[in-house]
């Protein structure tokens, strides 16, 4: 017998409802959706862990690009980070779930986004010649409360006043750690600034594109381009020859530039970017540690003051995000008051 019109037939889903086990872990669409969407406190535990190792691979990875600067440019060393770092996506891609898995699907928003990548760098590095550096990274790190905020207008997300004010202290923390000069901010300010803003604005469409793409496709997609426009500041800088003991240290900057995108993307995919926004401030905490480790660097009383600040703020944020989730595994609906 034909169903009436209108309504579908036995066994198949309802128009516009993805199909019966079409949500399985390797389909590259199987994000939940956007909109209302409640995480369980597994993911979003998860999601806050491959945030904080991601936020660590960087500073890593930061040591040694700070090994190879006296020699190598700017756009150089990005160049050669992403040549190393493409043939170990494609691997990657095949052995998880194969070429399809890097198929494009919202090719506007993958550019968008990876524009915003390219933008970020060349207004931060920007800043940072005409800024100290302490100015600088406490400007750009007003980036997770950006974000905070545009997930609250375009992702629906549910932000009240308990984490506001531990983003707020988080914050705080930063400044004290840091401790900008007292010359004022300077219109060389606004390089970092713009700097923070693009990177809340990719922090948001990399939220919205993992319910579209695969992690394995956005970091592709974004390193490939971000590659390719590095590739043309030979035009305008002064590339040296590369020293042959200096490859192994590319071929690490590229493993490890493809392990620091999959973790920030996967942790997006896992948790709201509200929540785990906040725990990049966490790159200081590393940076103090590497410093200390690597350097010798002894960190100074307000550091530590500073420290216990953000680290405070994250574990409130990871505390508050997982009991009101409940149980691991369990669902429940978001409390409008977190």
């Amino acid at each position: 017998m034909t169903p009436p019109r209108g309504h579908p037939r036995p066994g198949n889903p309802k128009p516009g409802y993805p199909k019966p086990g079409n949500s399985k872990p390797g389909n590259p669409r199987s994000g939940p959706p956007l909109r209302g969407q409640v995480h369980s406190a597994a993911a979003t535990t998860k999601g806050i862990l491959l945030t904080l190792l991601g936020c660590f691979l960087i500073v890593v990875g930061d040591s040694i690009t700070k090994s190879l600067g006296s020699h190598y440019t700017p756009g150089q060393m990005i160049f050669l980070r992403g040549a190393f770092a493409t043939p170990m996506i494609v691997i990657a891609a095949y052995r998880w779930g194969g070429i399809e898995n890097l198929k494009i699907r919202a090719l506007k928003a993958q550019t968008f986004r990876a524009l915003t990548v390219c933008v970020s760098a060349f207004l931060f590095v920007n800043g940072l010649v005409r800024l100290p550096l302490a100015d600088a990274l406490a400007i750009t790190f007003f980036g997770p409360i950006m974000t905070t905020l545009l997930a609250v207008l375009f992702l629906d997300e549910k932000v009240g006043w308990r984490r506001w004010t531990a983003i707020g202290v988080g914050f705080a923390g930063v400044i004290v750690m840091l401790q900008p000069s007292s010359d004022g901010i300077q219109a060389a300010a606004l390089f970092p600034l713009g700097a923070c803003i693009a990177g809340a604005v990719r922090d948001i469409l990399t939220r919205k594109l993992t319910s579209l793409d695969s992690s394995m496709a956005i970091l592709a997609y974004t390193n490939m381009v971000v590659t390719i426009a590095a590739a043309f500041t030979w035009l305008i800088e002064d590339w040296a020859p590369i020293r042959s003991e200096d490859l192994w240290f590319f071929a690490i900057m590229g493993v490890l530039s493809v392990l620091i995108q999959w973790t920030l993307i996967e942790g997006l995919r896992l948790a709201e970017a509200g929540i785990v926004s906040p725990f990049k401030y966490s790159m200081l905490v590393w940076g103090i540690i590497v410093g200390w480790l690597v350097f010798g660097e002894i960190p100074t009383a307000a550091v530590m003051v500073g420290g216990v600040l953000v680290i405070g703020s994250g574990l409130y944020i990871w505390f508050r995000e997982t009991r009101q989730l409940g149980k691991p595994g369990e669902v429940k609906p978001k409390h409008p008051s977190t």
